[in-house]
């Protein structure tokens, strides 16, 4: 199971390659913006969607294998590290 924090822009177009893959189930989407995550929040209607990041680990953290990271260039090394402290596994873009 993969949480997705950045579900816009090229954090959309990554849980997509990680869904085609076949062995990917996107159960979770983070973005603080509605408008640009609404083609992931369409594409995956059964991923639950926060707008915090923070409120995703506290609630999810043990419900998720994998966070694929993409949200702003600013944010990559907290997200990152977050998960990384939590023992997921983590694909961070840049």
């Amino acid at each position: 199971l993969i949480a997705g924090i950045g579900a816009g822009g090229k954090g959309e177009s990554d849980l997509w390659n990680f869904y085609k893959g076949g062995k990917a189930e996107i159960a979770f989407l983070c973005d603080v913006d509605e408008k640009r995550a609404a083609k992931s929040r369409e594409r995956y209607p059964k991923a639950k969607f926060y707008h915090d990041y923070r409120e995703l680990f506290d609630k999810e953290a043990k419900n998720f294998d994998a966070v694929s990271v993409s949200g702003p260039d600013h944010v990559h090394a907290i997200h990152a590290l977050m998960a990384i402290n939590a023992g997921k596994h983590v694909y961070v873009q840049k």
